[in-house]
C-alpha cells in the first residue's frame, strides 16, 4: 500500500542533510567562478576549472559503487562529510594567510572534492531504496529530483549576494559548516545494514564485484536497455543545453551573456517541474511506458527548435521578441521531460537491483551514461563551427528521438519473444 513518503523520518533526514551540502557547494562553485575569472580574466581557465571538476566522474565512478557496496553506507557518508568539511575549511585557512588563492590551489580542492562526491552520491543512491518501501519508490525519487535541483537555483543567487556583502573566505566558510552539519544530521538516519561478508578486501575481490556490477545490468534486460538508451540520448542532451544554446544566444541572436544566463536559468526551473510531476500521479505508472514518451517527446522539442531556427536563417520569422521566447519555452519542456525520464531510470534500477549489488550498478549504469557528453560535445559541438546553427541541433534532436524509439521497439520485441515461448 502507498504510503505518505514525507512520513518517513529517516528519508526526510536524508533529502535534508543533500540540501544542505548541495546548497554549500552550489554557493562556494559560483562564487570560486567568479573568483577564477575575477584573478585571471581568462575563459579558458574558468573552463578548465569546470573540467577539473567532471574527470572524476568518469574515472573512478564504477570504483565508487564498489565501495559503497563493501562498507557500512552510513558511516561511509558520515566520514565523507567530514572529510569534505575539513578540505574546504582548510581552503578558508590557506586565503587568510596567503591572502589569495592561486589555481593550483582551486584545481586541487575541486578535484578532491568532486572525487569525495562520486563517493558520497554513490552510496547515497545505494541507500535511498533501503529506507523507502518499493510502492513509494517513484514519488521519493520525484521528492529527491527536486531536492538536487533547488540548490542549482538558489545556491547562485545565495552567492551573487553573499560574495559582495562577506568576501569569499565567508562563502567557502558557510560551505564547510554545511559539511559538519550534514554528517551531524546522518548520525540520526536509520540505514539497514549492507550483506556484506567479512572477507579480506583485495585487487582480485574488486575486479570480481566490479564485473558483477557490469553483469548485473547486462543479465537484467530492463536495466541494460535503460542504460543504452540514456548513452544515446547523453550525447545529445549536454550538446544542446551546454553548447548550443549558448553559441546560438552568443553568436546567431548576439543577445547578452547575462540574457543566456537567464534562460539557463528557466531551464532549471524546468528541471525542477519535471522532478515533481511523477510524484503527482497517484495511480501506479508504467516506468519503462512513461521513459520512452519522456524521452520522445523530448527529442520532437529539440526537433521543433531547430525548425524555427530554419525559419529564422531564411528570414521568415526574424523578429528576437518571438524567436527567443520560443525556443526558451521548447527547451524549457525538454528539460522537464528528461528530467521525469531519469526519476524512472532511477526507479527501475532500485527496484531491479539487489541491494547488496545497488552502489557498483548504478554507478556502472551513471559512469556509462556520461561518458557519452564529452564525445556528443566534441563531435556534435564542432557542427556549429562548419554548418548553420540548426543542423546540429536537429541532429540533436533525431539522436534523442531515436533513443527513445530505440527503447520502444527493443520492449515490444522481447514481448513478442515472450509471448511465443
Amino acid at each position: 500500500m502507498k504510503t505518505n513518503v514525507m512520513k518517513n523520518r529517516n528519508f526526510m533526514l536524508l533529502i535534508f542533510c543533500k540540501f544542505i551540502s548541495l546548497t554549500g557547494d552550489e554557493v562556494q562553485s559560483f562564487a570560486l567562478s567568479l573568483y577564477v575569472l575575477q584573478i585571471t580574466g581568462s575563459a579558458v581557465k574558468f573552463a578548465s576549472v569546470m573540467a577539473a571538476a567532471t574527470i572524476p566522474r568518469l574515472v573512478i565512478g564504477p570504483i565508487c559503487g564498489v565501495f559503497a557496496d563493501w562498507f557500512d553506507r552510513k558511516k561511509l557518508m558520515i566520514m565523507l562529510d567530514i572529510i569534505n568539511g575539513i578540505v574546504v575549511i582548510s581552503l578558508v585557512f590557506i586565503y587568510k594567510i596567503n591572502g589569495y588563492l592561486s589555481m593550483g590551489c582551486i584545481y586541487a580542492v575541486v578535484i578532491i572534492l568532486a572525487v569525495l562526491k562520486r563517493f558520497y552520491n554513490s552510496a547515497a543512491s545505494a541507500v535511498m531504496p533501503t529506507i523507502v518501501e518499493k510502492e513509494d519508490r517513484l514519488n521519493a525519487n520525484s521528492i529527491n529530483s527536486t531536492n538536487s535541483f533547488i540548490p542549482e537555483v538558489i545556491g547562485p543567487l545565495i552567492s551573487g549576494i553573499a560574495i559582495g556583502f562577506f568576501g569569499i573566505s565567508y562563502i567557502i566558510l558557510f560551505n564547510g559548516i554545511s559539511f559538519f552539519l550534514s554528517a551531524l544530521i546522518e548520525v540520526f538516519i536509520k540505514i539497514p545494514k549492507n550483506n556484506v561478508k567479512d572477507v579480506e578486501f583485495n585487487f582480485s575481490k574488486f575486479k570480481m564485484d566490479f564485473a558483477d556490477g557490469i553483469r548485473c545490468i547486462n543479465e537484467k534486460g530492463i536495466l541494460k536497455k535503460f542504460t543504452i538508451c540514456c548513452f544515446v540520448e547523453n550525447l545529445a542532451l549536454n550538446p544542446v543545453l551546454y553548447i548550443g544554446i549558448r553559441y546560438i544566444g552568443k553568436n546567431v541572436f548576439k543577445i547578452s551573456d547575462a540574457s543566456i544566463g537567464t534562460i539557463q536559468a528557466v531551464f532549471t526551473f524546468g528541471a525542477v517541474i519535471g522532478s515533481i510531476i511523477p510524484g503527482l500521479f497517484k495511480r501506479k505508472m508504467d516506468a519503462g511506458k512513461s521513459f520512452a514518451i519522456s524521452v520522445n517527446l523530448s527529442g520532437i522539442s529539440v526537433i521543433l527548435v531547430s525548425f524555427i531556427l530554419i525559419l529564422y536563417y531564411n528570414g521568415i520569422v526574424t523578429n528576437l521578441i518571438i524567436v527567443i521566447p520560443q525556443i526558451t519555452i521548447i527547451i524549457t519542456i525538454m528539460v522537464i521531460f528528461i528530467i521525469i525520464s531519469n526519476v524512472f531510470f532511477t526507479t527501475v534500477f532500485q527496484n531491479e537491483v539487489p541491494n547488496e549489488m545497488l552502489g557498483r550498478a548504478i554507478s556502472v549504469a551513471g559512469t556509462v551514461c556520461d561518458a557519452a557528453i564529452p564525445i556528443g560535445q566534441i563531435f556534435i559541438g564542432a557542427l556549429y563551427d562548419y554548418t548553420k546553427s540548426y543542423v546540429p541541433m536537429f541532429l540533436c534532436g533525431i539522436i534523442i528521438l531515436f533513443s527513445g524509439l530505440y527503447f520502444v521497439i527493443s520492449e515490444k520485441i522481447n514481448s513478442v519473444k515472450e509471448c511465443n515461448l
